[in-house]
């Protein structure tokens, strides 16, 4: 993905630029980054036993909304879900939901997280689970630790080491030689504790033969980029459990045609092999607004959600579309005007689409890149019920986590977003959830907006960051 691309380009010529600076500077402090943490407290309540009364509850495999119920939890665990004027023991804590409703918590099924504090920022704009694309050995800490409840935030199901091949590649990616190294280090992945393989588009065909072989064989999934110069065909029998980027299926699996009857036939194809696309239109998105609008459009951001180092790379990655040459400026309107297209089509003929941001290039913020998301999705006529169902019931088998299961049912762990309205009439109801309950503890708004304004305030460190990735890059 060329938004990927080119931050990971900026990266690269960062780190380079002050690594020795750095380096030297962690080995005299002795500084273990993966084990900073500048988080120095919890949110929310903890409780055993929990009943929710006066609750209508949104199914969004139907879009039907309940009469009030009174949904119990123990434990963690929804038990029941009766009547709202069901008798209700002294020992539960009672949450009056004064008609409130209540909504399965979303997913960000494509995100890259660089620091702690945006697993608690996600989780302030009710996303409960997000996926990491790029694997680091620190995000196993992280998710142990949210896990354990030791760090307030959202689930964090997480990629290991992004595998590419030897061209495009990246100091941060695994840049395999030969597909007989596939078998390894899929292997090595899952012995590690990661949750998925990402799969990237320097790779050759016979390395992602190599690389769905191994998954199969260690019982793991592989997700990722289209293979560019190969054929679709092959690439959509090949093991993948999806594919990312809306960009990619154009550059990749079209060859950069702005073809409107290929892309009529790709998508055909996509349907058939029913594989599910993560869209990501808010990050180039970003890059398309900044080459439209200018200084305008990014006066728009809220960048002082962003941590300092993503802050300094993204706004280097959009600083040279403020002012694009004629030909880059006209072909970045026919693209996104052509990625638009296709996201049209994916939904006209009923693939299954992800909600997903790209979270981390770009000035795109943790959780407030979700809203922009959903956002651009309705801009394209893609219904309401299907943005929720692309944040839930068609996340569920993707991610394998026991807190998401898309609905609110009985048997389920707890994971339930307090909305003011029904999302299908107003999705505005999603930007600010009136509480939110995960995992048995229990956040109400003034609680989820203090952690929105306590994790800008407790991002790692611009070198401490500079750091971790010098830290991973070596070791």
């Amino acid at each position: 993905m060329m938004v990927m691309k080119r931050f990971l380009k900026i990266f690269s010529l960062t780190i380079l630029s002050i690594s020795v600076v750095i380096t030297v500077f962690l080995v005299f402090l002795s500084i273990e980054s993966t084990s900073y943490n500048s988080i120095d407290k919890t949110f929310g309540e903890k409780l055993t036993k929990v009943a929710v009364q006066n609750a209508r509850i949104f199914d969004p495999e139907t879009g039907i909304l309940s009469n009030e119920k009174t949904v119990f939890i123990n434990h963690g665990y929804i038990s029941k879900i009766s009547e709202s004027d069901s008798e209700i023991s002294n020992k539960y804590r009672i949450i009056d939901a004064k008609n409130k409703v209540l909504m399965h918590g979303l997913a960000d099924m494509h995100t890259h997280i660089f620091d702690r504090a945006e697993l608690i920022q996600y989780l302030s704009y009710g996303v409960t689970h997000v996926r990491n694309m790029m694997g680091f050995p620190t995000h196993l800490t992280w998710r142990s630790e949210v896990e354990n409840n030791q760090l307030s935030g959202s689930r964090l199901i997480t990629a290991g080491p992004t595998l590419n091949g030897t061209q495009n590649t990246s100091p941060l990616h695994h840049n395999m030689e030969s597909s007989k190294e596939a078998y390894e280090i899929v292997g090595k992945i899952k012995n590690e504790g990661y949750d998925f393989i990402k799969v990237y588009d320097g790779l050759s065909q016979e390395q992602i033969e190599a690389i769905s072989t191994s998954a199969t064989e260690n019982s793991i999934t592989f997700s990722g980029h289209p293979i560019k110069g190969v054929s679709n065909q092959f690439i959509l029998n090949s093991g993948y459990t999806t594919l990312e980027h809306v960009e990619e299926l154009f550059q990749s699996m079209l060859d950069y045609e702005l073809d409107s009857l290929r892309a009529q036939e790709l998508v055909k194809e996509l349907k058939e092999a029913d594989i599910p696309v993560t869209i990501t239109l808010s990050a180039y998105n970003h890059l398309y607004r900044t080459a439209l609008e200018k200084e305008a459009f990014l006066e728009t951001l809220p960048t002082e959600q962003i941590s300092p180092f993503l802050r300094y790379l993204g706004a280097r990655s959009l600083e040279g579309w403020i002012n694009p040459t004629q030909s880059g400026y006209d072909w970045t309107m026919k693209k996104y005007a052509f990625m638009e297209y296709l996201v049209h089509l994916l939904d006209e003929e009923g693939v299954p689409i992800l909600l997903g941001t790209d979270t981390g290039p770009n000035l795109t913020v943790p959780g407030w890149s979700v809203l922009e998301e959903i956002a651009l999705m309705q801009d394209l006529g893609i219904s309401n019920l299907k943005i929720i169902q692309s944040g839930t019931t068609e996340a569920v088998d993707i991610l394998n986590h026991r807190s998401f299961t898309g609905t609110i049912k009985e048997g389920a762990m707890a994971n339930i977003l307090f909305l003011d309205q029904n999302p299908l009439e107003d999705m505005e109801t999603l930007s600010l959830p009136n509480g939110l309950i995960l995992e048995g503890v229990y956040y109400d708004q003034p609680t989820l907006l203090e952690m929105r304004e306590y994790a800008n305030t407790h991002f790692a460190p611009f070198l401490i960051s500079v750091g971790q990735f010098i830290n991973y890059i070596f070791n």
